[in-house]
């Protein structure tokens, strides 16, 4: 079994780096490419193609394991209809209400099919764990599907971000899993490590390299948000739970403010919780003076600490509606320091 998954992962590192040099040049001829102009800041017309070879090489890396898919058949069917959905936004740019009904249906086969689903918050009021009844535990899985998915999307504005932020928090998942024995999905969730790595070769903002050679796209993005939210969701339960749901959300804690602080921003500003801005924490970042290259290395030590917190917390059996709570309290922090440096920057 160590064999077939040291085969798989050279796969799918090998195979991201191959299959992207293949591909470039069939983007840039068919024009899928991100042009520069509008809110858009890059220089170069840059491929979107990070997102279709993910999805590929995870597919036949999966192929090399020595356990049956069948469980995952549903992983695969919801990623391919966002990993195309995404390309055809790529395309074409879809609306948004078609991209939030793609990604219901995603999360409609994520709990009817493949049986993901969060029947338990854990801990969060001081009495005792919040049970959910089958059809409120399918709206708030298919919330938390929309909300990362969207939150790792609105992370994707500087070359390397999301790249390096989910590669963190992919490991955090392995862990978990590693903790409790969960061999089958160490397995699975490690074949994301060296596609992420491969991906970053070509995205990552290295200080010799003037601007990245490929974006990740709608497609990526929204592969990446699944996979994290399938994940988490499903090691989070009972029978296969590694972690308080609580932990999870210190594990993603990054895009979760990010999303969190942007919608809320823009409601209380009057405006639609859908139109995109430059109000994000890496456009924050780049007017406080931070280059790319810092933004990455200071938003990624951001998730690790972040992620830390949450993950030494369970190892320390602190009960879970602290944790949840002090999530809460953390995120209030984040949305005042945040909107008093748009203030002072603004004005």
């Amino acid at each position: 079994m160590g064999k077939n998954i040291i085969l798989a992962m050279l796969i799918a590192g090998l195979g991201t780096l191959v299959f992207t040099f293949l591909i470039i040049s069939i983007a840039k001829r068919i024009d899928l490419v991100d042009h520069p102009g509008g809110r858009k800041h890059h220089r170069n017309p840059t491929p979107l193609i990070g997102g279709i070879v993910m999805f590929m090489v995870f597919s036949f890396g999966s192929l090399c394991l020595s356990f049956s898919l069948q469980h995952f058949r549903a992983f695969f069917a919801a990623s391919l209809l966002l990993v195309f959905t995404g390309v055809l936004d790529d395309f074409n740019g879809l609306t948004p209400r078609f991209r939030l009904l793609i990604q219901i249906l995603s999360g409609l086969i994520m709990v009817l099919w493949g049986g993901v689903t969060l029947h338990s918050l854990g801990d969060l009021i001081f009495t005792h764990n919040i049970h959910l009844n089958y059809g409120m535990g399918l709206i708030i899985s298919i919330c938390a599907v929309i909300g990362i998915i969207n939150a790792i999307n609105m992370l994707d504005g500087v070359d390397g971000l999301v790249g390096t932020i989910t590669l963190l928090q992919f490991l955090c998942l392995i862990y978990l899993a590693f903790i409790e024995g969960y061999l089958v999905n160490i397995m699975i969730i490690t074949l994301f490590i060296p596609i992420l790595l491969g991906f970053l070769c070509f995205n990552f903002p290295f200080p010799w390299r003037k601007h990245a050679l490929i974006f990740m796209g709608d497609a990526g993005s929204m592969f990446l948000g699944f996979g994290l939210v399938w994940f988490s969701i499903y090691l989070s339960q009972v029978p296969h739970k590694a972690a308080n749901p609580t932990v999870f959300l210190w594990i993603m804690a990054v895009p979760l403010l990010e999303i969190g602080s942007t919608l809320l921003r823009r409601i209380l500003k009057g405006h639609s919780p859908f139109k995109p801005d430059r109000g994000h924490i890496h456009h924050l970042l780049q007017k406080l003076g931070l280059g790319n290259l810092s933004i990455v290395l200071f938003l990624g030590g951001a998730t690790i600490i972040l992620a830390a917190i949450g993950i030494v917390a369970q190892r320390l059996h602190v009960y879970s509606f602290i944790i949840f709570w002090a999530f809460v309290i953390f995120f209030i922090i984040y949305m005042f320091l945040t909107e008093l440096l748009w203030r002072r920057l603004d004005n």
